[in-house]
């Protein structure tokens, strides 16, 4: 009889020790996952806001040369979020392929500028210069929406409040010459609450 209470005090021990095990790798599988869809929905963000100022600059670009006659004499700025995402195999496991594609084609597209921008092109390929920056604003109009249909499920997206469109009016108008005084976020977060 006493063996079997040993044999039996045995047994639970071990379904505990194992349970306890199972449910400690579970737990921590589940907080692994959080953590790379939390990284995920991160860079799609990143993509998002590089897809952004890309757009702007080519728009910026594009003025220039229907003002000027030569190209804007920048190169398109980096995109490191796309890069990097598009050089890292995890991202390839989340994203959709089609969106992998999209996003591939804009690297592309903004690689092809570098000699374009470089160099002052002769006012005869001004015309292919803009075609090539206007399909470039066109895709990445497509795009963006794209990125956000990917993120949204991901509880991650990219919300603008009213702080950040007194933000960025303030930019436009550093940019234009204008006296622009950054806001203060005391004021905005007490009037948004």
């Amino acid at each position: 009889m006493h063996e079997w209470g040993l044999l039996a005090d045995l047994g639970v021990t071990l379904v505990g020790t194992f349970t306890g095990v199972f449910v400690a790798f579970l737990l921590d599988r589940r907080s692994r996952e959080a953590e790379a869809v939390g990284h995920y929905a991160n860079t799609l963000n990143s993509i998002r806001a590089d897809l952004a100022n890309l757009w702007a600059v080519t728009k910026h670009a594009s003025e220039h040369l229907e003002r000027s006659g030569t190209p804007f004499d920048l190169f398109p700025p980096d995109t490191p979020a796309l890069d990097a995402a598009l050089s890292n195999s995890a991202f390839y496991d989340r994203a959709p392929y089609g969106l992998v594609n999209c996003l591939i084609v804009i690297s592309n597209m903004r690689r092809s500028f570098g000699g374009a921008f470089g160099n002052h092109l002769v006012s005869r390929d001004n015309q292919k210069l803009k075609a090539q920056i206007v399909q470039l604003q066109r895709v990445i109009s497509y795009v963006q929406p794209v990125v956000d249909d990917v993120v949204k499920p991901l509880k991650k997206p990219i919300i603008k409040t009213p702080y950040d469109t007194v933000v960025i009016e303030g930019l436009k108008k550093a940019m234009r010459g204008e006296t622009a005084a950054p806001p203060s976020t005391t004021s905005t977060e007490a009037g948004s609450k």
